[in-house]
């Protein structure tokens, strides 16, 4: 149905929506649809659609294909992404091209990406935490929807980049943010108390049933409860080591995040074990 209006005319087409109002425009033309924000105007563009709602800085474009949402405000000299990480989200700003809309030339945008990157304070990366960024965000730009068919650590075009990179790495070596900051071993006093405790004691079903998984979790839960469920009888074996002294471990290597061949010489002493404590009342092996 065409309506005459101050445009020329309006097209109204029965939708989900309740109707869709085409208009001419100098992008072909412009969707509108009724929305909770007042309207919504869909625009064609490269990377499927763009949708325009009002916002207090005039408007603001959300980009489907973007990791999270990308807001694009007039009055600022470029773009803004929140993208979410680890640390909840990041805030990066960036000259157009939009990265989804990215070629191969635009690598100085990957170099802006690795030299102002932060966490959701606004302070540096840490060199364990900043060194993934470079793989997730080449998945980031192959996977769907945008899908590249780039390497972001080989294609020549990303070289520069790559020296940004690992420049910062480097600088964040000799910043001393290299160091993995673990949590610190259990006490023999604290150690002592859990052992002791009424929770753990094996005189009680419930207190012998926590015990059993206290003592796998402290020397054989080297995934934290990962695979627990898996556990069956003979997933242990019952050893004697050349001091006389019995101990129990697992049956088999178990697979790591960072090593996924079981057979590699020296897994098996990454089993993990449990030895017998002659004397101990509380001896885990008895």
């Amino acid at each position: 149905m065409f309506i005459p209006s101050l445009s020329g005319w309006v097209e109204f087409i029965p939708s989900l929506s309740g109707w869709v109002e085409f208009i001419p425009s100098l992008s072909g033309w412009v969707e509108f649809i009724p929305s909770l924000s007042g309207w919504v105007e869909f625009i064609p563009s490269l990377s499927g659609w763009v949708e325009f709602i009002p916002s207090l800085s005039g408007w603001a474009e959300f980009n489907p294909s973007l990791s999270g949402w990308a807001e694009f405000n007039p009055s600022l000299s470029g773009w803004e992404v929140f993208i979410p990480s680890l640390s909840g989200w990041e805030l990066l700003v960036y000259s157009p091209p939009p990265i989804c809309l990215m070629c191969p030339g635009d690598a100085s945008m990957v170099e802006y990406f690795y030299g102002n990157v932060g966490n959701g304070k606004g302070e540096q990366h840490s060199r364990s935490s900043y060194l993934p960024l470079r793989s997730g965000l080449n998945r980031f730009l192959n996977d769907p929807p945008i899908g590249r068919s780039w390497c972001l650590m080989k294609d020549t075009e990303f070289t520069t980049s790559n020296h940004v990179f690992l420049g910062n790495i480097k600088q964040l070596r000799r910043q001393g943010k290299y160091i993995t900051n673990s949590h610190p071993p259990i006490t023999d006093k604290d150690m002592s108390k859990l052992q002791n405790c009424q929770a753990l004691n094996p005189g009680t079903p419930t207190g012998l049933v926590q015990k059993v998984w206290f003592h796998l979790q402290l020397h054989l839960g080297q995934r934290g409860k990962e695979g627990n469920r898996q556990l069956k009888a003979n997933s242990f074996l019952g050893k004697t080591d050349e001091n006389g002294l019995r101990y129990a471990t697992l049956a088999y290597n178990e697979a790591t995040k960072n090593n996924l061949y079981p057979r590699e010489r020296g897994r098996e002493s990454k089993r993990g074990f449990i030895f017998e404590q002659p004397g101990n009342p509380l001896c885990p092996v008895a």
